[in-house]
């Protein structure tokens, strides 16, 4: 089981199975932010990586755990980009069944007792898992990796054209977070988008008003099409997983390795194959 959150940057020389991602959290920019967790006017979001043994990860095991998500709160034609890109994503609707089924994929009892705990658990005892702090209308990036070694192929599967093919350099698969609170219904609307940053660290200038922003960062790939805005509730979660792979035995070359495989699949220094499966829960929503 592993939990990690915020926004931060990793070394570019990082392996990939050396990820740590609890130690990376620490990096993020909630760090020292104690005295502000529980402002009534910020969103509170918690996010978990599960990992699954890609062994486990069949058809019969999605259909199990994807009967208790309803996948229909998601724009229909967002989700069908999703969907060709490898992706499940919904809101789910038993908790209890969805923790019953992630025990029997990773073989660990109450994996996620603590996860789907009340919502309404104060923000300075999440402070060993990092949750997410949000200012309405600010960016937040969360990664689900370090960034890969070397240059790799990255396919990015449209709802309408042909595939688009990238070979970037030090890929980073991120999820973006945004949230802006709806004060009269009790509810956050979150803008959550996959992208992908690669190549070196290089300085923006961005003018302003009141003088100049310098601004160090990677270049960026935002996977238009795939940007979620998802109205959420206290104690309301979202689940990201991968299609469970199919029987095919001829797949054609160029979608031999799609955007989910960069993005939630990982192979450990003992070239063992597991994939990512991110749960987002919503613990406070804005208030005045």
């Amino acid at each position: 089981m592993v939990i990690f959150s915020g926004c931060h940057s990793l070394t570019s020389g990082a392996k990939r199975d050396d990820f740590d991602p609890i130690n990376a959290s620490k990096k993020g920019v909630n760090a020292g932010n104690s005295a502000r967790q529980t402002d009534p006017a910020k969103c509170i979001l918690e996010v978990r990586l599960i990992s699954i043994d890609a062994s486990r990860w069949n058809q019969r095991a999605a259909t199990e755990l994807w009967r208790s998500v309803d996948e229909t709160v998601i724009d229909a034609e967002v989700r069908s980009t999703w969907n060709r890109n490898g992706f499940r994503v919904g809101q789910i609707q038993s908790q209890e069944e969805v923790q019953t089924d992630f025990e029997m994929l990773t073989e660990h009892q109450n994996i996620l007792d603590d996860f789907f705990a009340d919502a309404g658990v104060d923000a300075t005892q999440l402070s060993n898992r990092k949750p997410i702090i949000m200012d309405n209308g600010r960016r937040y990036e969360h990664p689900v990796g370090p960034p890969r070694p070397g240059s790799d192929v990255y396919l990015f599967r449209k709802n309408i054209g042909p595939p688009e093919a990238r070979t970037l350099s030090g890929g980073q698969c991120l999820f973006a977070f945004r949230a802006d609170g709806d004060l009269d219904s009790g509810t956050v609307r979150l803008r959550i988008a996959p992208e992908i940053q690669y190549g070196r660290v290089k300085q923006h200038v961005t003018p302003s008003d009141t003088g100049m922003r310098i601004d160090h960062r990677r270049q960026s790939w935002p996977l238009s099409g795939m940007a979620i805005n998802w109205t959420a509730g206290l104690g309301q979660s979202l689940l990201i997983t991968p299609e469970a792979p199919t029987t095919e035995t001829s797949i054609p070359l160029e979608e031999s390795v799609q955007l989910v495989d960069r993005m939630l699949g990982r192979v450990d220094a003992q070239r063992r194959s597991s994939w990512w499966a991110m749960l987002i829960k919503v613990r406070q929503v804005p208030q005045q």
